[in-house]
């Protein structure tokens, strides 16, 4: 909801931003200090003090507290919205195709508005109506004014406009028909290079083919990534010091803070904080088709060079962090994996040393001994996972010794496990359940206590990983690619079309609970299936075997193809939706399974 400035709390606007900037610095000092209290202090109650200090420096920094609710919406606060949101359409379509993958920012040519990544990492990028009103809103505050016009607001936009850079890739296919062999080949883009206010990222990728019964699968696949500024947050620092006429560091950084975090809030309140206040998602559907696209390929790589089960990777990975890349807890662990500040340090020396050609270029380059080098180096997810597989490694692991086929790869990571969850010994408020009389055996005990609180819920998550997704039909053809232009999509087709006759089966690709099931417009009779992350849509179905609220397994028919809605003959049309509403290539996510 948008938040209109009232005459007469100006004085108070500006007593507001300073407020925040004080309450910022009171709370960094708090936290350094808390960190000693840790061992004494249970999770829960740290998180909620985080929380509660981060919601605050927020909700101070606002007239009455009202960063995210008002008494009331008006026709103003509509017009706001629609507007802030065409700003950022407009202000989104810097997109530009390039010859390869390289620096070319600032450059302009061959500005291209349609342009997409074919793994939706630029839809992360996006500027956002949230970011320029919370820019806006602090600007007012700031400056003492009562409101900015609608010109001022294009500004900021404009100002604020991410910069992004794609290349031209291939996609090929080759299959057995009645016909003989056939090999078909269409076009995608690919980012490898955005400068926006989060950072100045360069993307690199690597070929791989890949076999799936009589079919293979030819294409670029991500390789990293790599933020190039000295500190990411460069661009939007620059802007919020001009901006708001601040003097030092310290406020610059304290004042970003607050305005990222309230774009983020203006944008979508309950996902911003979704990850730390959401319940655990129903074990129903976790499976293989459950892990992000993005990180299965990470994972998948990094199996490859260490011999530990990508299945086993996401597990770790969606225990430590709920496969959030920016996961971070006040004890200074980042990432996926959760690394520690030493960690980080010690599993990137031993990359650059010992594994230099799994790492990108551009960051071998800048390799320095400084804290910060470390930190912006796991912020990839790649190079995090690279770490956290070291790491396991360091802690015991030996991925050629697990019997990985049968069960008894579970005990055996024990050990491993343990040692990284930090599962050292048990505490005394346990020492009842564990009959426990001295720290001895609090100690030899330990092991037990990981593998109730930390190992099993692994193990568990493992095996629902390492299960595998059905494909949505029968092997056939494929008549139309994601991302394709014509007649019947002028901005790119969205899903995947396979030639099958009508009334052929089709199949819930993974453990979901239906969301819809119905006519949906141009998809004609249509079935959409959620497993918590992605959404599976069936368009131009003939027939419907499933209703709203059904709970479906991977490979169960729910439903045959069909010829309805605007449809140009026969097929199943066929979309991967992500947890934010995007739409990502197919292919992209039933090679990742």
């Amino acid at each position: 909801m948008i938040i209109l400035i009232e005459d007469k709390s100006l004085k108070d606007m500006s007593q507001a931003t300073q407020k925040g900037i004080r309450f910022a610095k009171t709370a960094k000092r708090f936290i350094k200090y808390l960190k000693f209290l840790l061992p004494y202090i249970g999770p829960l109650l740290l998180i909620f003090l985080i929380l509660f200090l981060i919601i605050m420096v927020i909700f101070w920094a606002a007239p009455q507290g009202k960063l995210y609710t008002a008494t009331a919406h008006t026709e103003e606060d509509t017009r706001l919205l629609e507007y802030y949101q065409q700003l950022a359409e407009e202000n989104n379509t810097y997109r530009f195709l390039v010859d390869g993958e390289s620096t070319w920012y600032p450059s302009t040519s061959n500005r291209d508005r349609n342009l997409t990544d074919r793994y939706g990492r630029d839809a992360e990028l996006f500027g956002t109506f949230g970011q320029i009103h919370a820019a806006n809103m602090f600007y007012i505050l700031s400056h003492h004014l009562k409101e900015t016009d609608d010109d001022f607001k294009s500004t900021i936009a404009f100002d604020l406009k991410p910069y992004l850079y794609y290349k031209e890739s291939t996609i090929t296919t080759a299959y057995s028909s009645e016909e003989g062999e056939v090999e078909e080949e269409s076009t995608v883009y690919l980012l490898v290079e955005a400068y926006t206010i989060q950072g100045h990222y360069l993307y690199q990728h690597e070929w791989v083919t890949e076999a799936n019964d009589n079919m293979t699968i030819t294409y670029e696949r991500p390789a990293g990534s790599t933020q190039i500024l000295p500190n990411r947050w460069q661009r939007l620092d620059d802007w919020v010091r001009l901006s708001y006429a601040l003097n030092n560091k310290e406020d610059t950084e304290m004042l970003r803070t607050a305005v990222f975090e309230a774009a983020k809030g203006y944008t979508d309140f309950s996902e911003s904080l979704s990850w730390l206040f959401s319940e655990e998602v129903d074990s129903f559907y976790i499976s293989g088709g459950f892990i992000p696209v993005e990180l299965s390929e990470y994972f998948s790589k990094v199996s490859q060079v260490f011999g530990i089960p990508e299945w086993f990777l996401a597990a770790i990975a969606y225990q430590e962090s709920s496969f959030n890349p920016t996961a971070e807890n006040p004890s200074g662990a980042y990432g996926l994996f959760q690394l520690m500040p030493s960690t980080q340090k010690q599993e990137i020396d031993k990359l650059i040393k010992h594994y230099p050609y799994l790492l990108p270029q551009a960051l071998l380059s800048r390799y320095t001994d400084d804290p910060g080098f470390y930190r912006e180096a796991v912020s990839d997810p790649y190079i995090n996972t690279l770490c956290g597989a070291l790491h396991l490694i360091d802690k015991g692991l030996i991925p050629s010794e697990i019997d990985w086929e049968s069960n008894k790869w579970k005990n055996q990571t024990l050990p491993c496990l343990a040692a990284y969850g930090g599962y050292v010994s048990v505490p005394e408020s346990l020492w009842k359940k564990y009959d426990i009389t001295s720290k001895k055996q609090a100690k030899e005990k330990s092991i037990e206590w990981a593998r109730d609180e930390y190992a099993s819920r692994i193990w568990k998550h493992a095996e629902q990983f390492n299960s595998k997704i059905t494909w949505p039909t029968i092997q056939s053809p494929i008549t139309a690619y994601f991302g394709e232009l014509g007649p019947y999509w002028a901005n790119g087709h969205t899903g995947l079309d396979f030639g099958v006759a009508s009334n052929t089966p089709v199949y819930a690709v993974s453990n979901a609970e239906v969301t819809f099931s119905g006519w949906k417009g141009a998809y004609g009779k249509c079935i959409m299936i959620s497993n918590g992350w992605y959404t599976f849509l069936y368009g131009h179905l003939d027939s419907i075997d499933v209703k709203i609220g059904d709970k479906v397994s991977a490979g169960k028919v729910i439903g045959k193809s069909g010829d309805t809605g605007n449809s140009s003959g026969p097929h199943l049309h066929f979309e991967v939706r992500n947890i934010k509403g995007a739409c990502v290539d197919p292919l992209v996510w039933l090679s990742a399974q």
